[in-house]
């Protein structure tokens, strides 16, 4: 059968079904890309790849000792499940607050009501509210305490990754606006009234 090249010629030059055609002298380049888990991290943090790892260990921190808290008020001392937890994370919420602020975002200043405390207290106050809810149902359920601490762990996890976005966008990150004028001479970084 004779093609548009002559009598053993295919669509598009090539005469045999194996044959690629001419090869290209040009070489191919690609961008290393790097792989590692901290990389990997900084992709889909943004960036903040640093900051959701010191965050995280805060986490692992504040859910040990809430963890440590409900074993003792409730296998050691009796105490009503929903009361242990409430007593649990209000404890464990200052020391939490204090990593976060100076470890993980490095704010060595005076603590501002306000501006950190409240709005701090207003997600602990929401994942207590969960935890305490889910602890709640945990209990009408079973009397197990690896099912009460798993409960009070759940509600926290809802808002683990809500808190970070706002404590690093709002109340401990820095602005865009305030890293570029860093970088840039003479830039000055002006608070609001």
């Amino acid at each position: 059968m004779a093609g548009p090249g002559g009598p053993s010629q295919r669509p598009g030059g090539l005469s045999r079904p194996d044959e690629l055609g001419p090869l290209k002298s040009e070489a191919i380049s690609s961008d290393v890309v790097n792989m590692s888990p901290r990389a990997v991290l900084d992709r889909v943090t943004g960036g903040r790849g640093a900051l959701a790892i010191k965050y995280s260990m805060v986490s692992v921190i504040g859910v040990t000792i809430t963890q440590v808290l409900l074993v003792l008020f409730i296998g050691i001392l009796d105490r009503h499940p929903v009361g242990s937890n409430v007593a649990a994370v209000s404890l464990c919420a200052i020391p939490v607050f204090f990593l976060n602020k100076r470890w993980v975002w490095n704010h060595d200043g005076k603590v501002s009501f306000r501006r950190e405390v409240l709005p701090f207290w207003v997600f602990t106050l929401a994942g207590l509210l969960l935890s305490t809810g889910l602890v709640a149902l945990a209990h009408s359920v079973s009397d197990s305490q690896v099912l009460l601490m798993a409960a009070s762990i759940g509600g926290f996890g809802v808002l683990w990754v809500a808190k970070f976005l706002f404590l690093d966008q709002v109340m401990f990150g820095h602005s865009e606006r305030e890293e570029v004028l860093s970088q840039e001479p003479g830039g000055v970084v002006v608070e609001p009234a």
